[in-house]
């Protein structure tokens, strides 16, 4: 004969009267912590620009096209010391007249903003 000493299923479970409000569904849980039934991941999101500058000139001699682009040195945040294009947030919601910005104001805005050139809006 053979016993066998068998375990509890989770040891340290957590007592019941600590775990707090059970919820019967998902919607409930985001109703309950969020005053939504909507997930927090469907958030309103952020606008972005990315601006490529880029150049192209005809050479004589071979004759062909060379064609260069413009990137900056990233110094700060994710992609530190790594080369990049431009670009940046809407205003949208920063505006104290509550205009929106275009997508061509918001790049030419960052473009300036990062490399002082300025393109000018027609």
């Amino acid at each position: 004969n053979r016993s066998l000493y068998l375990l509890p299923t989770f040891p340290n479970r957590i007592p019941e009267e600590r775990l707090g409000i059970k919820h019967d569904s998902l919607g409930n849980f985001h109703k309950s912590a969020f005053g939504t039934t909507s997930s927090p991941s469907e958030k309103k999101t952020k606008e972005y620009t990315l601006i490529v500058v880029t150049e192209t000139k005809q050479q004589r001699n071979p004759p062909r096209k060379q064609q260069r682009i413009l990137l900056g040195m990233k110094n700060r945040g994710f992609g530190s010391g790594k080369y990049n294009s431009f670009g940046g947030k809407f205003l949208h919601d920063e505006t104290s007249d509550g205009a929106k910005e275009t997508v061509e104001e918001c790049a030419c805005r960052e473009l300036n903003e990062e490399t002082n050139l300025r393109i000018p809006l027609e």
